[in-house]
């Protein structure tokens, strides 16, 4: 009979497993901070503090989302036109990444002067909502407040789906969805936004394996040949936050045109950054602009 050394002995599952299940653990563990770690940097919401006379011309509208949130924003509506929603033009409005819809009022006033009214919406965990941002949830809180529109009494071709930088990426995501299930909107804005936020990191922080890394990715390059309303697109040329080139592969991306044969339209800003866009363009900007939200269909 052959006898085993003590020491001979095939080590225990138990003893080999243990250093994996620390390793997965601790991994996880740092897989969960980086990703906490990148909302915190992405998602920077704001506390809703208008005084009075700020609110007194919106509507409160509420938005409930797939995940049972109720999301609360505001409804600008442009001065004079029909009483009916049903004969008036929306601009479904998603801001960006920082905020909340207390600064956003001046979007409203550009846009009630093509006669546009104007949805000022806010994400899960901004201006007083309840929730914590994600990607997932961002596009749960869009289809939300898209229905929301509807049940106000717009009409589909009747909205223009409007993002700024962040909130561009949640508009695109939105459109192509809509488009998809052959519920289009009656355009796409969308304003220093990018091909991939992951690209967009990864531009600033070239060291870091970003690619790898990053949770909330909002890849709207790769959904944006979906989209068959007409786009207007509108990038500074010294943007810094998400630079030209991005917002050119988001173009490059886009059909050439629309199903009704409506060409996309791209307009560079010279010398606009990315918070001062629409100060810049001003009126290289703001006709074009003007001009494809009079063209949204009413009833």
């Amino acid at each position: 009979m052959i006898r085993r050394h003590a020491d001979a002995r095939p080590p225990s599952f138990r003893r080999v497993c243990r250093p994996l299940l620390w390793t997965l653990l601790l991994g996880a563990m740092g897989c969960s901070s980086l990703a906490s770690f990148e909302r915190r940097m992405v998602y920077q919401p704001g506390t809703i503090e208008a005084p009075p006379e700020a609110r007194a011309p919106v509507e409160e509208i509420v938005a409930t989302t797939s995940d049972g949130l109720e999301l609360r924003g505001w409804l600008v509506r442009a001065p004079g036109g029909p009483q009916s929603s049903g004969s008036r033009r929306l601009a479904l409005f998603f801001h960006g990444n920082g905020g909340d819809r207390t600064g956003r009022m001046s979007e409203a006033a550009a846009f009630a002067t093509a006669g546009c009214d104007t949805l000022l919406t806010d994400y899960r965990g901004y201006g007083g909502n309840p929730g914590t941002p994600s990607e997932a949830g961002l596009q749960k809180d869009a289809q939300a407040w898209w229905a929301a529109a509807l049940d106000a009494g717009y009409r589909p071709r009747s909205i223009a789906v409007v993002g700024n930088s962040l909130g561009g990426g949640v508009a695109v995501g939105l459109a192509a969805d809509l488009c998809e299930s052959g519920e289009s909107p009656g355009g796409l804005i969308v304003r220093s936004t990018f091909d991939s936020l992951t690209e967009t990191a990864a531009h600033h922080q070239p060291l870091l394996p970003v690619r790898w890394l990053m949770t909330d990715r909002f890849d709207s390059a790769a959904v944006a040949d979906r989209i068959t309303c007409p786009i207007l697109q509108t990038h500074g040329t010294e943007d810094q936050v998400v630079p030209l080139a991005r917002g050119e592969r988001l173009h490059a991306a886009f059909p050439d045109e629309s199903a009704g044969g409506v060409p996309k339209q791209w307009i560079a800003v010279d010398g606009a950054g990315h918070n001062d866009l629409r100060r810049v363009a001003d009126g290289t900007w703001g006709v074009p602009e003007r001009a494809f939200l009079q063209r949204l269909l009413v009833d």
